[in-house]
This record gives structure tokens, C-alpha cells and sequence, in this order.
């Protein structure tokens, strides 16, 4: 597996809540968008979710 630099990546766009996919892992896309404002909690019924958050400069 590549690693990548997530860093480079935000670089590369700069529309809000757009997900852009980085790779896949066991089947699962790995996605990051930039956010703006609140973000509403949400949930999807048949598929899981994972958000880390962080603040890239």
C-alpha cells in the first residue's frame, strides 16, 4: 500500500462538502472533503461511516 500525504490531497481542491475518494481498503472507499459551517450528524442505514476531523493547514 502507497502512502499517501492527506495534506497534499486538500491541496489539490477547494470545494466544500465535496468528497473526494483516496483510495479503498477490505472494500471501502477512504474519502476527505473540506467542510464549511456546521456539519448536521447523520447516519446511513445501510452503510457504515467514519470521520476524523482535524485541522490541515
Amino acid at each position: 500500500m502507497d502512502k499517501i500525504n492527506i495534506k497534499e490531497k486538500f491541496q489539490l481542491f477547494h470545494e466544500y462538502w465535496t468528497p473526494k475518494i483516496l483510495g479503498d481498503v477490505n472494500e471501502n472507499h477512504i474519502k476527505i472533503f473540506k467542510a464549511k459551517g456546521e456539519f448536521v450528524w447523520h447516519k446511513h442505514d445501510k452503510e457504515d461511516e467514519f470521520l476524523l476531523a482535524g485541522l490541515i493547514m
